[in-house]
């Protein structure tokens, strides 16, 4: 089947796999990067549609599983934590990215898009390695003279 034969969710579910490659691609280089492509990736994911398949792929996967079952109980101990509020739910929405895996759970269906996936971060990493080396090798500059230099990103 050509592209302009395939549906509109079809298509976003396409470019959702592709914003799960360049997710993967981006961890090891830049927050933001990961940010914002994993933002396209829910926006595509949503659009694609078709929510009741991806819900069975969810609950047939006991990894997303366990995942909603802890984000569930970090949940329920909102309700009856003493520290304060804002702090409680500062520290409840730093889980938030875990809510991630199911979705790429429910994506990633074929072993060639896992492939992919994995390549992408594979990638990633590859390029963070020689830019650190260039960096060792005073190749590439460090950063300003006043900032510490630290080998992972914050």
């Amino acid at each position: 089947m050509s592209w302009y034969q395939t549906t509109l969710g079809d298509r976003f579910d396409y470019a959702a796999r592709i914003m799960v490659i360049l997710t993967a691609f981006a961890i090891p280089l830049s927050t933001a990067a990961m940010s914002i492509t994993s933002g396209l990736l829910l926006v595509f994911w949503l659009l694609s549609g078709n929510f009741y398949l991806k819900f069975q792929r969810i609950t047939q996967s006991q990894t997303a599983l366990w995942i909603l079952g802890l984000f569930a109980l970090l949940a329920i101990g909102l309700l009856y934590t003493s520290a304060e509020p804002d702090a409680a739910i500062d520290t409840f929405s730093k889980y938030k990215k875990l809510l991630i895996v199911p979705i790429i759970i429910s994506l990633m269906l074929s072993e060639q898009w896992r492939r992919y996936a994995i390549r992408g971060f594979a990638v990633g990493m590859t390029v963070l390695l020689v830019i650190s080396y260039l960096k060792y090798a005073d190749v590439l500059p460090l950063g300003p003279e006043h900032q510490e230099y630290t080998a992972f990103k914050s």
